[in-house]
Formats: structure tokens, C-alpha cells, sequence
């Protein structure tokens, strides 16, 4: 059976299904914004109701390098697949009340390094597919 502890060092995990798969050892979150651009010039209400109005929302997007992937390698197709993920990124392992940033997202670019008996430790790039939530560690 596959030892399903974190690493030690680990600053980031992945989650298939709301389950840890793979620990990360470095990574990479880079974020933007769009700008709205587009606004409706015909009269939609008064000044007070926002005239003229946006007809578009800002969306944050961006991506998520992530340096050392150790994953099962009993999971591993689930990587390849461009399944939906979750990235947890936090402190340095798992201490109680430390802030951390949730996102979701799609992988969209992998390289394996290294593979053993049990992981196989890949450099992969993840698309942010929506707004990161932030919290803490339980």
C-alpha cells in the first residue's frame, strides 16, 4: 500500500474529487485580471441605477506552475486526462490556522522527471479556471 502521508516540505496539494492525489514542492500562481470593456450607452434607468451600465464582468484567470508533483502512481492517468482539479496551496506542511488559497482549474501541460515504485514526480502547469478562494489551514 502507497504511503498517502504528505511529504515532507510539501507547500501545495491536488485534489481529483475532493481527494488528495499529489503533493506539490514548489509552485508558481500567476494571476490577472480582465478589464471590462464593454458598457451599454442607452439610458437603462436613471444615474442612480448605474447609467450607462457594464454589460460585462470582470473574470481573474491565469495559472499555477507547479515545480515537484509527486503523484500515486495507481492515479496517475487521472493527470493525463485533463481532468478538473483542485490546487490547496499553503504553508509548508499542514499547520492549524495558516492561510491558504484554493483553486481550480484544468492541467494543461505535463512533464514526468522521475518516476519509482509507488510515485512519479512531474513539472505540470494548471489553467485557473475560476477566482481563488482564500482561507486557513483547519
Amino acid at each position: 500500500m502507497v504511503n498517502q502521508t504528505a511529504v515532507i516540505g510539501r507547500v501545495a496539494v491536488v485534489q481529483i474529487d475532493a481527494v488528495t492525489r499529489a503533493w506539490a514542492q514548489g509552485y508558481t500562481v500567476n494571476e490577472s485580471l480582465s478589464v471590462v470593456s464593454e458598457y451599454v450607452l442607452e439610458p437603462s434607468g436613471t444615474a442612480a441605477t448605474g447609467w450607462p451600465a457594464v454589460s460585462g464582468a470582470t473574470t481573474k484567470q491565469g495559472s499555477i506552475d507547479i515545480d515537484e508533483l509527486d503523484i500515486d502512481n495507481t492515479i496517475e492517468a487521472k493527470f493525463e486526462l485533463m481532468a478538473l482539479v483542485t490546487v490547496i496551496c499553503g504553508p509548508v506542511g499542514s499547520s492549524g490556522g495558516n492561510k491558504k488559497d484554493t483553486y481550480t482549474g484544468f492541467i494543461n501541460k505535463v512533464n514526468t522527471t522521475v518516476k519509482t515504485n509507488a510515485f512519479t514526480t512531474k513539472k505540470v502547469s494548471i489553467t485557473i479556471t475560476a477566482a481563488p478562494i482564500h482561507s486557513t489551514w483547519p
